[in-house]
């Protein structure tokens, strides 16, 4: 079963194809399990292959040696990334670090020097604990150190370097810490996802470049953040009903094919419609967000919407496609749980629900001056 992804703004079959190619052959369900096994949780091979052919850098502007394209093309890498499952540190590098400052920060020569590193292969994990969005218990930059604490990195035990949100005496700013220096220590957090989670603790930690970061800018790495993790996630909610389609145009019971059954059928077109629901609203994002950059209002709220899109149907598809599967698919053998585990650790991840939802309101629905 293949979800149709309509074109708001344009669509690259080619690029599908290519990337769709790729990873049916360096993420496959056996590689994937081989990731989790990793000491960092990760597949170097797979990353290897993405950064040879270019992929991390599509949405990376040329001036900092990426191809520079859209946003809608991001959309479609992301989800067939999501899709295969990839252990690959695409949203935290490729997106958090090197798409997000080679767009916010175009004449900043530091933050183009990290972007192209990130191009070149390097892995910079930004690590900015989102709930808090008063930065109150950021860590602290002072004389060019950082010390504080930073909880739930993403790919933070396969990072080279981490650039980390922090609070200076003028404002914030994102100070690049490399991994193994003094004062920089790891707790591992294992997760439904084994995504190399840790907490990151800095103990005056030597910061070797900074970047200045207003509000503006937080609001802007926060809506790429929200756009790449629906589109991701959109994908991996693919994969979980395709599999059980193909489960159930196969398994017989009392003499017919379970996907003969009435009970059956609605479980997995509810889960058809919420695949297809969040498809259309990242689509709809990447054309917000193409047509008016990462900052701003507009942007923000349709990244918002397929994120809470994505939160809300994943539920759904996580329990359909369980549910026609029954045991089946909580066995360690089958590859349903390999796309589950990863959606409800999303649907986990990030700012909280009601959070976002009232930004989403504020924008879309404003109060007049006066009040209501």
């Amino acid at each position: 079963m293949t979800i149709a992804i309509p074109a708001f703004a344009r669509d690259n079959d080619e690029m599908r194809t290519a990337v769709r190619s790729l990873l049916d052959r360096y993420s496959t369900p056996t590689s994937v399990r081989a990731a989790q096994e990793h000491q960092q949780q990760w597949s170097p091979e797979a990353w290897d292959k993405i950064v040879g052919g270019g992929w991390h850098a599509v949405a990376v502007s040329e001036d900092c040696d990426g191809a520079g394209i859209d946003l809608s093309d991001l959309h479609l890498v992301l989800f067939e990334l999501g899709r295969a499952n990839a252990p690959v540190p695409y949203r935290t590098a490729a997106v958090g670090v090197a798409t997000y400052l080679s767009r916010v920060a175009p004449g900043d020569k530091p933050a183009q020097e990290l972007a192209r590193e990130v191009v070149d292969g390097t892995i910079i994990v930004p690590a900015l604990d989102e709930n808090d969005r008063t930065a109150d218990t950021w860590p602290q930059l002072t004389e060019g150190a950082v010390t504080g604490r930073v909880p739930l990195v993403r790919d933070a035990l396969a990072a080279e370097s981490f650039l980390v949100a922090a609070r200076t005496v003028d404002g914030l700013a994102w100070a690049r810490v490399a991994a193994g220096a003094d004062g920089v220590t790891l707790h591992a957090q294992p997760g439904l996802a084994d995504e190399g989670i840790a907490t990151l603790e800095l103990a005056r930690a030597h910061a070797t470049a900074l970047i200045p970061m207003d509000e503006a800018g937080l609001r802007a790495w926060l809506t790429l953040r929200w756009f790449a993790e629906a589109c991701w996630l959109s994908g991996v909610m693919s994969r979980a009903l395709e599999l059980a389609v193909e489960h159930v145009a196969q398994r017989e019971q009392f003499g017919r094919l379970i996907g003969s059954f009435q009970a059956v059928q609605h479980k997995l077109a509810d889960a058809a419609i919420g695949v297809q629901s969040v498809a259309h609203l990242c689509r709809a994002a990447a054309a917000d967000l193409d047509e008016h950059g990462l900052t701003g209002a507009t942007p923000a709220a349709a990244a918002a919407e397929a994120l809470e899109a994505v939160r809300h149907y994943g539920r759904v598809v996580s329990a359909n496609t369980h549910q026609v599967l029954a045991g089946t698919g909580y066995a360690l053998e089958h590859d349903l749980q390999l796309s589950t585990r990863r959606l409800r650790a999303g649907l986990l991840w990030g700012a909280d629900s009601e959070a976002v939802r009232e930004e989403i309101l504020q924008i879309r629905y404003p109060e007049p001056e006066g009040g209501r």
